[in-house]
């Protein structure tokens, strides 16, 4: 029995190296996650006329190729420019942009609801020039 592979990311690095593999049992889609339910309804991700999938295998995150490329603005230990956007090419907003342009207020919203996140949100205020907690 031949399993097909279906591999989804919206990272331009990963749909370049996904175009090198040739086994016609992979399939790469350049989407988010978020449309996963589109791609296994229209997008031909179960295949024809399956109802049902044997497994799916998940790699959702950042990964090392982000981390170890401090363009990508994801690195720990290299300067780089602040952008973490897993598509720079679709994706308009960077970090940058998000910390330097929202108020203290949205950007409290998105480090604690988004998030999760207080203690940084108050690293990132303590760094800046801002110097209050939004009032809630």
């Amino acid at each position: 029995m031949r399993f097909r592979v279906h591999s989804i990311d919206k990272d331009p690095v990963a749909a370049a190296i996904a175009s090198q593999v040739t086994d016609p049992n992979f399939k790469f889609y350049r989407a988010d996650f978020a449309d996963l339910n589109n791609l296994i309804m229209n997008g031909g991700l179960l295949g024809e006329g399956r109802k049902w999938a044997d497994a799916f295998i998940f790699d959702i995150g950042v990964s090392s190729m982000q981390l170890d490329d401090s363009s990508r603005g994801f690195s720990f230990v290299r300067n780089g420019p602040l952008d973490m956007r897993m598509n720079p090419e679709g994706e308009a907003i960077s970090a940058f942009d998000i910390i330097n342009w929202s108020s203290e207020a949205e950007l409290f919203r998105i480090f604690l609801d988004v998030i999760g996140y207080k203690c940084l949100f108050l690293l990132i205020l303590s760094s800046t020039e801002r110097t209050s907690m939004p009032k809630y």
